[in-house]
């Protein structure tokens, strides 16, 4: 019989830890992070002169562990937190990318001069998106909403004198859901 309650504590504990909520109105609220990672590859320059970095489109999916099982029943979507670090960096230290923008869908998130990667790395940088603009993001959350996915694009000029740079992108956007039950 005490293992019995001490099965029954347990598993009542366990499921008022869990990641969802209820709103009050039948549906279930998530807290997500949708994230990826893709490389990007600067060759080396001769002298000062940049070149262009290939414009890269990747897909970021709303299908994660938390999401499983409850796509189908998505009503809203809440673009909480956007941003991205540099995760992984090889090649020249003293590489830089000229200009550099982001995108997430059709918003610029990000566009920044004479940033050094290397040093991002190193200082492990994350570049978040302020929350005023957070609110603008209704057309990203319309995407994951009807296509389950986003893209995301980076361009831009880099000058890499000493050697090839490489470096790893991690963009993370963080929802809320409202899944109807």
């Amino acid at each position: 019989m005490k293992n019995m309650i001490k099965l029954v504590v347990v598993f009542a504990l366990v499921f008022s830890f869990s990641s969802c909520e209820d709103d009050g109105l039948g549906n279930v609220i998530i807290g997500t992070t949708l994230t990826d990672s893709f490389e990007v590859n600067v060759p080396q320059t001769l002298g000062d002169t940049p070149v262009s970095i290939t414009e890269i489109n990747q897909a970021i999916s709303l299908e994660n562990v938390d999401t499983q099982g409850h796509l189908s029943d998505v009503q809203e979507i809440e673009i909480t937190s956007l941003s991205f670090q540099i995760t992984a960096f090889s090649g020249d230290v003293e590489g830089e990318l000229v200009d550099f923008q982001a995108y997430v869908g059709d918003q610029l998130i990000f566009d920044e001069s004479n940033l050094v990667p290397s040093q991002s790395f190193a200082d492990h940088t994350v570049y978040a998106v302020e929350t005023s603009q957070l609110e603008a993001m209704s057309s990203v959350a319309n995407a994951l909403l009807n296509d389950q996915e986003v893209m995301i694009s980076y361009s831009g000029s880099a000058i890499s004198e000493n050697a090839d740079m490489d470096f790893t992108v991690a963009p993370s956007i963080g929802v809320r859901l409202t899944v109807g039950l």
